[in-house]
């Protein structure tokens, strides 16, 4: 930490340098206009800064050489050109003189009658002050005043002999009323004494007397306007009991409002970069909005917690409109998620908005909280995207939900666009990507959230769901339900090595009614990442032959002409993509061009497990043999046959033919 040096001045005072150059005060507790705050340990005979955060609503000190930004007439006046003293600011003509017995090292002399500093400064509490101003002089000193945005708050105050220009004494003045807030102070030097100047300046401490209880108004005079966000951190300006309630004194999080007891912690993943933590039961935040219409709002808040929140509700000029909402845990402070309610009446014109914290949760505390948004319902109808019903059998990209917004056509526990890319007004997270199969696909996908769509079934009969997903690391689950009931079950998102190598979940057979219906993709459980995986589309299939006709026996069928249908209907594959790269390319079956092959194409990479289909017609009934061609580079594997799921021949042994195009035909 700083080391601290303490001198005992010829006025009794105590006088305090930190080696960083920072404010120490000579009083019990003091903070300087940087917000540093000072406790005296009179056991040891130091004077130590407290750690950054904490808060003083009693003193704050004022360093005469610490005036305003903006040059000779606007932050000063000085009669003389350039800085006498040469030290500190040394671009300005303020007379600065740098001794080791100043609070900061520093002070202003060569003060001359007419001469002025100003200062901006946020005063922490309302209420009435006293005044020490620290000066020093040799023979009798001259006088000065001391004007808050403009009025002389001090009347004309004398600087005494203290023998010397660097031996220190103060001039009291009490009786100072002070707004909490921002305002302008000024040192106007008024007359010289017998030494030629006024004296040198150390500089001015305010310390409070009496409280004054603050009017409440919004934060920046403008109340919010709904429909609109609420930054949480910017509840009104009135202080502890009247704009806020909060159980622990200072701000815990030490950011943005530091004077304040709300405990508000800064951090890049906030919306406007800062938060509200350390929350507590029966604390609470008031802010003054402005409703541009009677109407009913939807009233979504963006929490976090580490493990189980607690409970919370909002009050509209002292009435409960929300009942109790409940903070999930989200995995992380910085986490975020949406908890919202809908159709709260609000009429329009102000009122006051009271966010109550009811109970704790696991962690201690209520949860973390960014922002308040308050959005029209009516506006939100469902539709299909682009106004037309997604004709079925087909695919639907993921990305092309349903308009109508959130938790209309969509629940997404964080807001906005994390990908950036599509559709950006919407608080779905879509990425743009060249493996997707229409260049978008959905990411950042947390348990809870869902999204839907309207596809009109063409024909009735028995469909397989599918979904492209992908996942670095163990996926989570998901499964798929039409018109509110699950169709699917459990599905889960594989480990598929990355974001964007994508395979194929399907779902069994399913009977679905020709019509239009509602599709929804919801997600239920996180993986091993925090998320449960990307999608890039949802496709509902039936097998049928590929060419559209099936295959005559007696006769011969081409392995690579495997039925229409896709994964988990027509075929199963254990690897995503066709590691040929050849011939039926869309599919996942691994297809290579070659010459020696009956039709120039043969599928290979074959694992245990997998399997093709192929809708066949046989002219006649009868004994039949099934002749496979194959090939192996060493012994291969078995396999075997089914005729309409029942094995009708195997298993078969491939044999060593010494080459993967060294064909010859297993009976």
């Amino acid at each position: 930490g700083n080391s601290v040096v303490t001198e005992r001045g010829s006025t009794g005072g105590w006088f305090t340098v930190v080696e960083s150059g920072l404010v120490i005060s000579p009083e019990d507790v003091a903070v300087d206009v940087r917000g540093n705050v000072y406790v005296a340990d009179t056991g040891s005979n130091r004077v130590l800064m407290l750690p950054l955060g904490t808060s003083n609503m009693t003193t704050f000190v004022i360093q005469a050489e610490d005036f305003d930004l903006g040059g000779e007439g606007v932050g000063y006046h000085d009669t003389t050109v350039g800085n006498e003293g040469g030290a500190y600011r040394l671009a300005e003509d303020v007379d600065i003189l740098q001794v080791s017995n100043a609070g900061q090292r520093y002070c202003v002399g060569w003060t001359a009658p007419g001469e002025w500093m100003r200062y901006t400064v946020t005063v922490p509490t309302s209420g009435t002050f006293t005044v020490k101003t620290i000066f020093g002089a040799v023979g009798s000193g001259g006088a000065f005043h001391i004007e808050v945005d403009g009025t002389n708050v001090t009347g004309s105050l004398a600087v005494p002999n203290t023998g010397g220009w660097t031996t220190w004494a103060s001039v009291s003045s009490p009786g100072i009323t002070l707004s909490a807030g921002q305002h302008v102070f000024g040192l106007f030097l008024n007359a010289a004494g017998s030494g030629g100047f006024v004296g040198t300046c150390d500089y001015m401490e305010f310390s409070i007397t009496s409280f004054s209880p603050g009017a409440q108004t919004p934060y920046g005079g403008v109340a919010w306007a709904v429909p609109g966000s609420v930054e949480i951190e910017d509840f009104d300006v009135g202080g502890q009991a009247i704009a806020y309630s909060d159980t622990t004194a200072g701000n815990e999080g030490g950011a943005y409002r530091g004077a304040e007891d709300v405990d508000i912690a800064g951090h890049a993943s906030a919306n406007n970069g800062n938060c509200i933590g350390w929350t507590k039961a029966g604390e609470w935040l008031e802010y003054t909005i402005n409703v541009a219409s009677s109407t009913n709002y939807t009233i979504r808040s963006r929490v976090a917690s580490l493990g189980a929140g607690g409970t919370f509700h909002y009050q509209i000029d002292g009435t409960n409109v929300t009942g109790s909402l409940t903070v999930p845990n989200t995995g992380g402070w910085y986490n975020w998620q949406n908890v919202s309610t809908a159709n709260v009446a609000i009429a329009a014109g102000q009122h006051v908005l009271r966010l109550a914290m009811d109970t704790v949760g696991a962690s201690g505390f209520v949860g973390a909280l960014d922002t308040i948004t308050l959005s029209t319902v009516a506006a939100s109808v469902q539709a299909p995207y682009g106004g037309v019903a997604w004709v079925m059998p087909g695919t639907v990209e993921v990305e092309n939900f349903d308009t109508g917004g959130q938790t209309v056509a969509y629940s997404d526990t964080t807001g906005g666009n994390e990908g950036g890319a599509y559709r950006g007004a919407e608080d779905v997270d879509i990425a743009g990507h060249a493996s997707a199969n229409n260049g978008n696909c959905i990411g950042w996908t947390k348990a809870g959230e869902w999204l839907e769509y309207t596809i009109n079934v063409v024909t009735p009969g028995s469909y397989v769901l599918q979904a492209r997903v992908a996942s670095l690391g163990a996926g989570g689950t998901f499964h798929i339900e039409l018109d509110g009931t699950n169709v699917t079950g459990s599905l889960t998102v594989p480990n598929t090595g990355d974001w964007f190598s994508w395979q194929i979940r399907s779902s069994g057979n399913v009977s679905i009614g020709a019509g239009q219906h509602v599709m929804r993709l919801s997600l239920d459980s996180n993986g091993a990442l925090g998320y449960v995986g990307a999608f890039d589309y949802v496709r509902m299939m039936t097998q049928t032959p590929y060419g559209g006709v099936p295959w005559t026996v007696p006769g011969a069928v081409n392995v690579e002409n495997f039925d229409v249908g896709g994964q988990g209907l027509s075929y199963s594959d254990t690897t995503g993509g066709n590691a040929g790269g050849s011939y039926r390319t869309g599919e996942d079956v691994d297809i290579a061009f070659d010459s020696t092959a009956s039709n120039n194409q043969s599928v290979g990479w074959t694992k245990a497990g997998e399997w093709m289909e192929y809708t066949i017609t046989n002219a006649a009934p009868g004994p039949y043999v099934i002749q496979t061609r194959v090939a192996s580079v060493g012994l291969g594997g078995t396999f075997h046959i089914e005729l309409d799921g029942t094995n009708v021949a195997g298993p078969m042994l491939v044999p060593n033919t010494g080459g993967w195009s060294a064909w010859t035909t297993v009976n």
